[in-house]
């Protein structure tokens, strides 16, 4: 019952989480009675029937836990998080470090290598994230290196941390602590891509941190686009990145008459693409281009 309850199963009886676990004891204790009194069957003849069934606690007045601590009940009884993400308060944060996305690094080299356009091997990014496992051992020098595992809202990393700068951060590297790690990319051949660390930092606290402003190239475009001609208007790194490559697998899918637009950021050319790749304008597709290309790469004019 208790794990039912920090998982969130019971969110919908009315009560809050912290509620329900204070008042199970007494929920047992009117459950034990109930059947002490009901032994064997037997029940005093003129006994009032409700008074047998016994009566329903009334449930403590307590506030609900933290937002982060019901997250982490919810970890710790069914090993995901189901109702929300702890990283979720620190958007404004990752916005405004213009921080990488762990899907996206993993996605890049997920394809054939003519795709990768977003990251590279080698190539320097900064992450934001909560560490959810760390591992110290030993090195031939007789010092010691960490393997730690990065989370942030789309997905996890592992995480490389030599010795010499656990020597600085180590207090950081601790489950739950949510930081901001710059390193270097390394993907070796048929493994998955991992950061090797050169700085680790706190996260500053969530609520400190005011929201990004609206990036100027995207109020400046909006205008042109109303101008423009009516089709389906999307904004990509380039015709040889991963991105491009999910895109056109889609527009196959959902094949009409609506023309379809491509803005290459490498070059910031705008092309209107073959049309027998144009779409039928479906909010299905339309759902699946933001998430694969984000909400402010997607214009429809129609």
């Amino acid at each position: 019952l208790e794990s039912l309850v920090r998982c969130g199963a019971l969110d919908g009886l009315g009560a809050n989480r912290r509620q329900m676990l204070e008042a199970i004891p007494l929920f047992l204790e009117g459950l034990e009675d109930v059947n002490r009194r009901n032994l064997d069957g037997q029940l005093d003849f003129f006994a009032d029937p409700d008074a047998a069934v016994g009566s329903e606690p009334m449930l403590p007045d307590l506030p609900e836990f933290p937002y982060d601590e019901l997250l982490a009940m919810e970890k710790e009884v069914s090993g995901l998080y189901l109702t929300g993400n702890p990283m979720k308060p620190y958007t404004n944060l990752h916005n405004r470090l213009h921080a990488a996305r762990t899907d996206r690094i993993l996605t890049a080299f997920a394809e054939v290598a003519t795709d990768r356009a977003e990251f590279t091997d080698g190539q320097t990014v900064t992450l934001l994230g909560m560490i959810g496992s760390v591992q110290v051992k030993s090195t031939r020098n007789d010092t010691q290196m960490a393997y730690a595992v990065l989370e942030d809202m789309y997905g996890s990393l592992e995480l490389v941390v030599f010795s010499r700068l656990l020597e600085q951060c180590r207090p950081l590297l601790r489950v739950g602590q949510v930081v901001v790690v710059r390193g270097r990319i390394s993907a070796r051949e048929d493994e998955e891509p991992r950061i090797l660390a050169a700085a680790v930092e706190a996260a500053p606290p969530p609520d400190a941190i005011p929201p990004a402003p609206e990036p100027k190239p995207a109020q400046t475009e909006a205008p042109a686009m109303r101008r423009s001609n009516p089709g389906l208007y999307l904004r990509l790194p380039s015709l040889e990145s991963g991105e491009w490559k999910r895109v056109r697998r889609l527009l196959r899918v959902f094949e009409g008459q609506t023309p379809v637009y491509l803005r290459l950021a490498n070059t910031g050319k705008l092309m209107r693409i073959p049309a027998d790749l144009w779409i039928t304008p479906e909010e299905v597709l339309i759902g699946e281009l933001e998430r694969v290309l984000g909400k402010e790469n997607v214009a429809k004019i129609w």
